[in-house]
């Protein structure tokens, strides 16, 4: 069983709501990097916080986000419906 199946919820309010400085400054560190791709790959993409922010930058960038989890799949699904294409990952 992945370990975020049951977590995924949590982890989800914990970095939206306390964290909320550690995904701007994430984003701020990697936009120079990025600013001149137009395809981006998360990998552990989580439930889609880094790349929320990423796509309000680069709304026009095909973003793939990777994940083992499905129950965090699912919440980045929630909050970015079909603006990035998510993949799980399979544990082995």
């Amino acid at each position: 069983m992945n370990i975020y199946a049951d977590r995924a919820n949590y982890y989800d309010l914990l970095f939206q709501y306390i964290c909320t400085d550690y995904h701007d400054e994430v984003v701020k560190s990697l936009f120079p990097i990025i600013r001149d791709f137009n395809n981006i790959v998360e990998i552990g993409v989580g439930t889609g916080l880094i790349a929320e922010r990423v796509l309000k930058l680069k709304p026009n960038c095909n973003f793939t986000g990777i994940d083992i989890s499905k129950q965090m799949l699912d919440l980045a699904k929630k909050r970015l419906g079909n603006k990035i294409k998510l993949v799980e990952s399979i544990q082995k």
